[in-house]
Formats: structure tokens, C-alpha cells, sequence
């Protein structure tokens, strides 16, 4: 189990560091400078007989290799000039959820547990990464009915709340340039105080999202994640182990944003 809380920890904390300096990045003025070309006249051979390469440019290197001369180097780094700088896109929202718990029984039915919340979330983006972006998915849930077997439960504790977090690299699809598709996996965690136990949920979830370009600056957006957790963590562990745990979950957010701009959008706009 603290390994276990150890490792969300640190994933967490090394999500958070690569974000950092993501937005440290996209503020940092772009490296124009170049180094000058080194022109390499050929000079004819022994017989007189020109080279046919006499134009060309090229960057000799202390091995002796060839470099194209278009490529632009940093002066600081010595590494190529990142024309597209990342950056961080910021979305907000409201979203739905269903948490089912089930422990297993042999002589009777099974015992189910189902939750359903209502909240709203804010999510954080990466762009321009390699090999792929990635996002943090962060919700704050209220429990708004209880279920055992079927049937309701009257909550005792008006104060119970529930949080949320899916930090997942994703890939995105265009559809037709009006339409985009994002799909990725990654780790979920959950926690949720209710009246009698404090659950810590930790799996694997993933996320599909429906992009619409609205105008220019402004997106929304449909977005749907499933998860399969362990949900023994908590205070639950001991009295109450359950055998299964999923959720499923339901949002819908929208995101403006300058650097992201949308080339393609259903309301045409001056650019």
C-alpha cells in the first residue's frame, strides 16, 4: 500500500515538475541567431575538371561530416533552434460521475455500492511536446445519491465531498479540420469521504474527448473517461475490501486560449 501511495506521489510531483517548465519554456523569447554558413568553394582536380558541388553550402564539423546549412543552432545549447515552443492550455468545466463498488458473496447476491456526483474540473495541457502531449484532469465531486443493492441511502454527513485526478499523455485526430478527437490512458486516483469510510482509490483510466472549434480562441468540448481502481487504500481496507471498483465519468468544458488557436472554426473570425 505505501508503495503504492508512493509511486502516485511521485508521478504526481514529476507531472507537475514537466509542466513547470513547459510554461517556463513558452515564455522564453525565441533564439534567432544562427551560425554563419561556412561556404566550401571546391577547387578542380589534378586534370582541371571542375567539381560539380561548387555552390553547395555545407557546415564541416571536426569530424569532417556535413550538416545542412539551414538548420538553425542555438549559440547557448549547440542543439537545433525549437521553432514551435511548447506551451500550456488551461480548460475548465462541469462533469458527472458514477463510482460502482462491489464485493462478492456465495450464497447471495453480490453486494453493490453505487455513487453518483456532480462537480466541475480544470485540466491542464501540454502542446508542441515530443513524442507526445500529455494533461493533468483535476475534479471536485459532491455526492448527490447513494445506492446499496438498488436501493437509496439517506447520507448522514452533509459535508462529504470527493476529488478526482487523471494525469495521462494523449494523441490527437482531426476529423474533417471542424472536428478533433483526443484519446489517451494513464493514472486515476480518487478519494471520496463519505459517512462511514474515507475511500482512496488508485488505477489506470482512460480518457476520450470530442473537440469542437468554436471561434478562433474558443473550444469546446465533450469528454468521457472510464477507470478500473483498487479500492482497498483507504479506511475501507480492513472492515470492508472491495473485489471490484470502476468509474465512469461525463464533462463538458470549453477553453480559450491565445497560443492554441483554432485555424479552423465554425464561426469565421478576422485574422
Amino acid at each position: 500500500m505505501k508503495r503504492t501511495i508512493c509511486f502516485f506521489v511521485l508521478w504526481v510531483v514529476f507531472s507537475g515538475m514537466v509542466m513547470a517548465q513547459v510554461a517556463v519554456a513558452s515564455n522564453s523569447p525565441a533564439e534567432n541567431n544562427a551560425e554563419t554558413a561556412i561556404i566550401a568553394d571546391s577547387k578542380t582536380d589534378n586534370a582541371g575538371t571542375p567539381d560539380n558541388n561548387t555552390d553547395s553550402k555545407a557546415i564541416t564539423d571536426s569530424a569532417g561530416e556535413t550538416k545542412s546549412s539551414s538548420v538553425e543552432i542555438d549559440p547557448k545549447t549547440g542543439f537545433p533552434v525549437i521553432k514551435e515552443k511548447p506551451f500550456v492550455v488551461f480548460e475548465e468545466g462541469v462533469t458527472a460521475s458514477w463510482v460502482t463498488r462491489i464485493i462478492k458473496q456465495t450464497d447471495r447476491s453480490n453486494f453493490v455500492f453505487e455513487d453518483f456526483f456532480g462537480g466541475a474540473f480544470f485540466s491542464m495541457q501540454t502542446r508542441n511536446m515530443q513524442p507526445v502531449d500529455s494533461m493533468i484532469r483535476l475534479a471536485a465531486y459532491y455526492p448527490l445519491s447513494y445506492k446499496f443493492n438498488k436501493h437509496p441511502q439517506v447520507p448522514v454527513n452533509v459535508l462529504n465531498f470527493a476529488v478526482d485526478l487523471l494525469a495521462a499523455p494523449f494523441l490527437n485526430f482531426s476529423l474533417w479540420n471542424y472536428v478533433r478527437i483526443d484519446v489517451g490512458a494513464g493514472l486515476h486516483f480518487f478519494y471520496q469521504m463519505a459517512d462511514r469510510w474515507h475511500y482512496v482509490n488508485l488505477g489506470i483510466g482512460g480518457i476520450a474527448r470530442l473537440d469542437m472549434p468554436l471561434a478562433k480562441r474558443w473550444t469546446l468540448f465533450f469528454d468521457g473517461i472510464a477507470s478500473y481502481d483498487y479500492g482497498n487504500l483507504g479506511t475501507n481496507g480492513e472492515m470492508e475490501p472491495y473485489d471490484y471498483v470502476w468509474q465512469y465519468q461525463l464533462g463538458f468544458g470549453v477553453r480559450y486560449s491565445k497560443k492554441a488557436e483554432n485555424k479552423y472554426s465554425y464561426i469565421p473570425s478576422k485574422r
